[in-house]
């Protein structure tokens, strides 16, 4: 017999805001302002906060020449937000550390910030000259872009936000690529903007600067990068890392047209609680080369702990190929993301990839979502049901066979994880800052992955195999380089809950 159920959800949001990051995960949102430097000799403190219930957070980071992550957990305010404070890290201007949030849900899941391979893809935080707020008496923060962000031609805008008692316009002054602008921005005691128009693409530095008698002092530089229309989430939101941006320690070597870097990190663990001995090691490897027009790179992160009879897998690999941000192919675990109502970070391994030619845009993924996952002991009841199902002929004879098996007491029913598989599509028109899309999402449990016949399924006490169909439309805009952002999402969608006796199709 077959359960159908049709439902249909819109999601309107609107974002206006120049401090507030969120990194989607299955269970919920991790609100946080990444932190992009800090001044020698100062304290750094972190703060974040959820959208859902959390039993702990934890501030990971990994100072230049360690090798693993030290998992400090953070305290939780009045507010219900988290924070955590570093001091006497000892570093210098120039020097670097890797960060990323990670929260522990009620539910038993985890979410993260940044939300795909946070080890991978940290958040980095820059060892900066001491604070020229003693000089000035101006703080100032950067608002846009982000710090060697990539910005589309038609979107850039330079703008830096400035706290102090008291300002003279007069005396600040703005440059890109050391031409004065000043006179070309908006420029008041509070917020300095300028929003040039047809830029070439390639790298550019704005810096605002005060003066003080005949001295100037650099308030703030923002380094970034210009590239065409529809290139710039391209690399990061459908699961390409470049080549350049693999965590260092490493090694790189220089060819007349192109460049191969390489880079290796082991870690392992021994823990002892309440006389509970775990060890467990991870070891991963990348790999990529890159030139101006194509870039591949594989990556590999292995985890002792992956175990396809107690869990989902916990080991990664991705090999990506990049066409000059037109063509894109993965293959491997991505995260892709059509809309917040079809499919939004999932991850599948298996092949995606797509085609981004600015107006027109096309997205696939197909693989598995969860793999099966049976005990060895259910697996061996399993193997032995089949076996009593496959010697019986017809069909009221399986019947019977199987419901006799489990007469016996020595025989218990099982459980277990069917393989679930994605497949999914996107068209849209129109760059990142201005797009309509429609997309299609099918999941489907593969019934055979755990019970060769119907029939075992009498024994079966796992949660029945089921299928899922959703469609819908999404609207999305941005500007001021992702400080506004507009997305509206509508679907629909037809789910099967017991796909034993049918799926949709039939």
């Amino acid at each position: 017999m077959k359960h159908f159920m049709l439902g249909m959800g819109l999601v309107l949001v609107m974002v206006f805001s120049t401090v507030v990051k969120a990194a989607d995960g299955l269970g919920g949102t991790i609100l946080h302002t990444p932190v992009a430097s800090i001044p020698e000799d100062q304290p750094i403190t972190f703060e974040t906060s959820f959208t859902v219930s959390v039993e702990r957070a934890y501030l990971n980071y990994r100072l230049p020449g360690q090798a693993s992550y030290v998992h400090f957990e953070m305290i939780e305010k009045n507010d219900g937000k988290y924070f955590a404070h570093l001091k006497n890290l000892k570093l210098k201007k120039g020097d670097y550390f890797d960060y990323y949030i990670s929260a522990d849900l009620r539910d038993g899941g985890e979410i993260t910030q940044p939300g795909e391979n946070p080890e991978l893809t940290p958040h980095q935080v820059i060892i900066s000259t001491k604070s020229v707020f003693t000089q000035s008496g101006i703080e100032v923060v950067a608002l846009s872009p982000e710090p060697d962000s990539k910005v589309n031609q038609g979107d850039v805008v330079i703008a830096f936000s400035l706290f102090a008692d008291s300002i003279d316009v007069k005396n600040l002054r703005l440059k890109l690529n050391n031409d004065d602008v000043t006179s070309k921005a908006d420029v008041t005691a509070e917020l300095v903007s300028y929003s040039p128009k047809n830029l070439d693409k390639g790298p550019y530095v704005a810096r605002l600067s005060y003066r003080d008698g005949d001295d100037w002092i650099n308030l703030q530089d923002i380094s970034f990068q210009v590239v065409k229309e529809g290139g710039e989430d391209v690399l990061a939101t459908k699961g390409f890392k470049p080549a350049a941006a693999l965590s260092q320690p490493g090694g790189q070597t220089e060819f007349e047209d192109g460049t191969f870097r390489a880079n290796f990190r082991s870690e392992y663990k021994a823990q002892n609680n309440l006389d509970v001995k775990t060890n467990y090691s991870r070891a991963g490897a990348d790999i990529g080369y890159e030139k101006t027009w194509f870039q591949v790179s594989a990556s590999y992160d292995y985890d002792s702990q992956d175990d396809p009879h107690k869990n989902q897998p916990l080991t990664r690999y991705l090999i990506s190929a990049n066409l000059d941000n037109l063509a894109i192919v993965n293959y491997g675990d991505t995260y892709p993301t059509f809309s917040p109502v079809t499919l939004n970070g999932t991850r599948v391994r298996g092949i995606s990839g797509g085609i981004f030619l600015g107006i027109f845009n096309f997205e696939y993924v197909q693989g598995e979502v969860n793999r099966k996952v049976i005990s060895k002991t259910d697996q061996s009841y399993l193997s032995a049901l089949d076996k009593v199902i496959l010697a019986a002929t017809g069909d009221s004879a399986k019947v019977i066979a199987a419901q006799g098996f489990y007469k016996d007491p020595a025989n218990k029913t099982f459980n277990g994880t069917f393989r679930r598989d994605l497949v999914g599509g996107r068209f849209s028109i129109g760059p990142q800052a201005f797009q309509i899309g429609i997309s299609a999402v099918k999941i489907k449990d593969d019934v055979g992955s755990l019970l060769k016949s119907q029939f075992a399924s009498i024994g079966f006490q796992g949660s029945t195999p089921q299928e899922n169909l959703v469609a819908g439309m999404d609207f999305r805009t941005s500007m001021f380089s992702q400080r506004f952002n507009l997305d509206a999402s509508v679907a629909s969608g037809i789910s099967n809950k017991n796909i034993i006796g049918g799926s949709l199709k039939e």
